[in-house]
């Protein structure tokens, strides 16, 4: 299929509309000098890629020929030419056309297929990381668990509440702790609080009662939900000491057939609670509560 045109405007329209797979373009034309328009060819980012051959019967001097191939011509032929030797030529650059697409196609293909594999094996990684990250987790709760089982097995009573506390301040990177049951009334009995563990204004180690009339927040959102909450952002005190805020605080209550026993709480984390922070709280709740009701009632019992 040729198309033809008259000028070198022409040619330069003619070359952007249609892509070609080849130019002839002759040296001399009645608006543009071949060269020129080879030039503004080779600039056009659309048309650069096309091969051109020059085709002159004037201009076939050295010279001439040497500023058309530095121009960018892939061919310069002098006329007059045999048609069968320029079709031969035609034909042999045609050819190459062929497989310089047929180049470019595996090559894009290639490429679709390596981006394709690095998307795979970066979704494995991702996904090894995850399962990492999942496990490290894992094993951090299971050990906090058993850590927290060996102080309801071994300590005394009294020593149960704080070193349970300290268990997750420590844990979970934090300033604060509390942990309380609830008692008949609705309120939340926090056997072991002192300014060191939780800021209630006083620095006795005794037993503290938080009516239940004065949760708001996320302590009392925490109990609706039935799971852990994150807030990292300032965050009222809870109980006696409502004027005093906290940076972030994490809370979640203990539950036992779908009833609140308990509430646990944590603020000032070191730097903000994460997701990672919130599942962890998450599984601790879940473990505490019955090991929590267990202790409860065998105290009960014994007085």
């Amino acid at each position: 299929h040729i198309s033809t045109g008259e000028s070198g405007r022409q040619a330069l329209e003619l070359a952007e509309k249609t892509r070609p797979d080849l130019i002839l373009l002759d040296a001399v034309l009645p608006d543009i000098n071949g060269v020129d328009v080879l030039r503004e060819l080779k600039q056009n980012e659309n048309t650069r890629h096309i091969p051109v051959i020059i085709v002159s019967s004037l201009k076939i001097g050295s010279i001439d020929k040497s500023e058309g191939l530095e121009t960018g011509a892939d061919d310069y032929i002098a006329r007059p030419i045999e048609n069968r030797e320029l079709l031969a030529r035609v034909n042999a650059f045609l050819r190459r056309k062929a497989i310089e697409k047929k180049l470019h196609n595996h090559q894009n293909l290639l490429e679709e297929l390596i981006h394709l594999r690095t998307r795979e094996l970066t979704d494995e990684i991702n996904k090894k990381e995850q399962a990492r990250q999942m496990l490290r987790s894992q094993q951090r709760g299971i050990s906090l668990n058993n850590q927290i089982a060996s102080v309801f097995l071994t300590a005394n009573t009294n020593d149960v509440y704080p070193q349970v506390t300290s268990l997750l301040i420590r844990s979970f990177e934090c300033e604060y702790g509390f942990m309380g049951y609830i008692n008949k009334y609705g309120d939340l009995v926090c056997p072991f609080l002192s300014e060191a563990t939780w800021p209630v204004g006083k620095s006795a180690h005794e037993a503290t009662i938080f009516p239940n009339t004065g949760w708001n927040g996320i302590w009392a959102d925490s109990t609706t939900a039935n799971q852990a909450l994150i807030e990292n952002a300032p965050v009222p005190g809870f109980g006696s000491s409502p004027a005093f805020v906290f940076k972030n605080a994490m809370a979640a209550p203990l539950i036992i057939d779908e009833t609140c026993i308990g509430l646990i709480g944590l603020a000032n984390h070191a730097t903000d609670f994460s997701s990672d922070d919130k599942t962890q709280f998450n599984m601790v709740s879940r473990f505490i509560a019955p090991v929590l009701s267990m202790f409860s009632q065998r105290e009960q019992s014994r007085t």
